[in-house]
């Protein structure tokens, strides 16, 4: 919360966008959850692999529809559809391939309930970015590593109920980063 008037800006919730990298974490207070956020975080001829959620923002980012920024997707979010809607896999699956051809015969069905072939179509819709750890094993499997370092605002925001001013939620999200960067390269 930033209790502030921002011009276009209804309500007082804004969002914190985290960027992490090897050796850096950045925090970013912005008051939409749009596109901007990240296309404006990328330099345009960047050229990396970006490990989100599936946040439909990241798809209309510029650079990843030139093909500069390659999407994978996180499979612990995946993971949580199927806990959340009780439909897990009864085993371990054990390749990609069996999975996919799992995926693809349980969508035929015509009987399928609706709430399992929502989760299975945002599979199939996601499969690309999934597997792309397959020919990368740089890629990680998901993006808990973020997670994780977004906790510590994401918990404290109950205890300090926000911001009064713009300038100092921004100022908040810069010693956010100050402070996970400092951590990540273990300095207390």
């Amino acid at each position: 919360m930033v209790f502030a008037e921002f011009d276009g800006k209804v309500g007082y919730r804004w969002s914190l966008w985290v960027f992490l990298s090897e050796d850096t974490v950045v925090f970013r207070l912005d008051p939409t959850r749009s596109r901007d956020v990240p296309e404006a975080h990328f330099p345009a001829d960047a050229q990396v692999v970006l490990m989100v959620d599936r946040y439909s923002a990241y798809k209309a980012m510029a650079q990843v529809k030139f093909g500069n920024i390659v999407l994978v997707f996180c499979w612990a979010h995946v993971r949580c559809d199927f806990v959340k809607e009780g439909k897990g896999w009864a085993e371990l699956r054990s390749t990609v391939a069996a999975m996919q051809a799992q995926r693809v015969a349980e969508l035929a069905d015509p009987k399928l309930p609706t709430p399992c072939r929502k989760v299975l179509t945002s599979l199939e819709k996601h499969w690309t970015g999934l597997t792309r750890f397959v020919d990368d094993p740089q890629i990680p499997l998901d993006n808990n590593a973020s997670e994780r370092r977004v906790r510590g605002p994401a918990l404290g925001r109950k205890n300090y109920y926000g911001s009064g001013a713009i300038w100092s939620g921004r100022l908040a999200s810069m010693l956010f980063s100050l402070f996970a960067t400092l951590t990540l390269a273990k300095i207390n």
